[in-house]
């Protein structure tokens, strides 16, 4: 009886191996921060990602927001500390191959939440951070979709499944990647809006670009705004060491670079301009695709830094004024508005930081191509204009109540219906598989004239050819 007390004391004091240990706290690092920068995870990390950030932290949370043509989930990681603030809306990979948002969007969003980056600027704003609007497209992985860029050494596609272009889908709202992103738009009216991408071309010395929209002047001063945010952004780049622009590098001949640049108010079927004509901030965010991939993701965090410590400062102000144009947008029906602008015809100087480059004809083509030596900076002086007089304005027509809604683009473009996103979806999954059903119908022929010529029909297989199996929603 005592020997058995004794191993009943022993018992229990040994910790029980059937009891469950402390559940290991989820990593949050991403694949590119674990390989140094030289990978990047696939769709399936960062929908996990998505749901550890809402495990692991108070008032985050993470959404689906819709599915695409291959039926791959569009995630939104949401941050909420209290109800009502300003929220600041954030996306990534619309063009998967410039991925490097993604990856420094969890990076910052991680340092944010630990209070490690602009501390205090989640008691003012809320944050959206959608880490992948094109996981079709993201799921096409190849060391060869950006030839033009280093790093990482995969990366998805710029189109989605059905081989669309998402950031020329604003205003038409084809697809149902778009559909999932406006109606997150007019669910959570975010009062800034970032879209963050990587250029595509020539060589400079200029790492990254951040346009702010509204370019062009309006009544309601909304363009005051992104020229002061503009003019933040800017500075706070150039004193972490960054060589930023406030416009798109593209020459006005992509063949020359001392043709110069026209910067312009872009069209809204592109994502920033798109948020501008709604009446709220637009931030388009370019990277210089020449940079290393470790390098473009820690301008891609600088910029996401220098917009929430402003933040902090201006995110009620923000609120007021996007409330303001929305009130304005709402008296427009019957009254004249510019819808496109063009550049000039003034035209001024400016000093652009480029390398020593020569004009070669290609081995392949035969066309001239340029050569860039990256070893020898050098300042171009090239011609620059910008926005200053209307190229289309119009009035409509005030008849009809419906007339004056369509005219703000806040209330009649952006709503998507059940319908039209179903249709959507059937065209993605439709046009994602063209060839197949072309062999489908060659092998129906064949097998006709085969019949007609008394050849035995083919036992039919169990498993489908791969060519037109299903795509599968995990990794492609």
């Amino acid at each position: 009886m005592r020997n058995a007390l004794v191993g009943l004391l022993v018992l229990a004091a040994c910790p029980s191996t059937h009891m469950s240990s402390p559940r290991e706290p989820p990593s949050l690092v991403t694949t590119a921060e674990q390989s140094q920068w030289l990978r990047t995870g696939h769709h399936d990390e960062a929908v996990r990602l998505c749901r550890d950030f809402a495990r692991a932290y108070p008032a985050v949370g993470c959404e689906e927001l819709g599915r695409t043509g291959q039926d791959r989930s569009i995630v939104a990681l949401t941050i909420e500390r209290k109800p009502g603030l300003p929220v600041i809306y954030i996306q990534a990979g619309i063009h998967s191959g410039e991925i490097e948002g993604k990856d420094a969007g969890f990076w910052f969003v991680r340092d944010l939440l630990e209070g490690k980056v602009a501390p205090g600027a989640l008691d003012h704003v809320g944050v959206v951070f959608v880490p992948i609007v094109n996981p079709d497209g993201h799921e096409r992985f190849g060391p060869n979709n950006r030839p033009n860029q280093r790093g990482p050494v995969e990366m998805g596609f710029r189109t989605n499944g059905a081989r669309q272009n998402i950031n020329r889908d604003f205003m038409k709202a084809d697809t149902p990647e778009i559909h999932a992103i406006l109606s997150a738009l007019n669910r959570w009216d975010p009062v800034v809006f970032l879209d963050l991408h990587a250029t595509d071309g020539a060589k400079f010395e200029h790492d990254i670009a951040v346009m702010v929209a509204p370019v062009a002047p309006r009544a309601d001063g909304l363009d005051e705004a992104a020229a002061k945010l503009s003019q933040i952004i800017q500075r706070d780049l150039a004193k972490r060491g960054h060589l930023p622009l406030p416009f798109y590098p593209s020459f006005v001949d992509d063949t020359d670079p001392a043709s110069g640049f026209a910067i312009g108010e872009a069209p809204p079927r592109f994502s920033n301009s798109y948020v501008a004509a709604r009446g709220r901030l637009g931030i388009l965010v370019e990277t210089h695709s020449w940079r290393t991939y470790k390098e473009r993701a820690q301008s891609t965090y600088h910029v996401l830094q220098a917009v929430f410590d402003e933040a902090i400062r201006s995110a009620a102000s923000w609120r007021t004024m996007s409330d303001a144009v929305s009130k304005a947008d709402a008296a427009l029906g019957g009254s004249k508005l510019t819808l496109m602008w063009k550049s000039g015809p003034g035209k001024h100087e400016l000093e652009f930081r480029g390398y020593a480059y020569e004009k070669r004809p290609s081995e392949i083509s035969g066309a001239t191509w340029l050569v860039y030596d990256e070893k020898t900076p050098q300042i171009w002086k090239v011609p620059t204009s910008s926005p200053r007089s209307p190229s289309t304005s119009r009035a409509p027509d005030t008849s009809s109540t419906a007339a004056s809604r369509a005219w703000s683009l806040r209330s009649s473009i952006a709503t998507a219906s059940a319908t039209s996103r179903s249709a959507a979806r059937a065209r993605s999954k439709r046009f994602a598989r063209p060839r197949s059903r072309t062999r489908r119908r060659s092998r129906a022929a064949r097998a006709r004239r085969s019949r007609a010529r008394g050849a035995p029909r083919p036992a039919r297989s169990s498993e489908a050819p791969s060519s037109f199996r299903s795509p599968s929603p995990g990794r492609a």
